[in-house]
């Protein structure tokens, strides 16, 4: 099993995701762990799957209050914060947008 799908079967089962095709190899999820989760995998190798999901080029990336985990191609971000907004979809949407527009597919 390759280190793609180890990271997304670990966040099935750590967070109940509900994993989506997104195409080119890139996958959509969302879950809950005491609040809601939202995640992006990119394809194995995508050039951010070496970077940490604090790295500043993800800084202008538009997800409910901005990354907050990764494990190897997986990035995610919650929405356990003041204020949240509710647009999960539209922010894996733009998630998924932002990476494509880095890495290709």
């Amino acid at each position: 099993m390759s280190a793609a799908n180890e990271a997304r079967i670990g966040r099935e089962r750590r967070a109940s995701v509900v994993w989506q095709d997104e195409g080119a190899g890139y996958w959509s999820g969302k879950g809950f762990v005491s609040a809601a989760v939202a995640y992006v995998a990119l394809p194995e190798g995508h050039p951010d799957c070496e970077r940490d999901y604090s790295d500043e080029v993800f800084y202008d990336l538009d997800v409910n209050g901005g990354l907050t985990f990764k494990d190897g191609n997986v990035f995610g971000w919650d929405y356990a914060h003041y204020e949240n907004r509710t647009d999960v979809d539209g922010d894996i949407q733009r998630a998924l947008a932002f990476f494509r527009a880095r890495g290709g597919g």
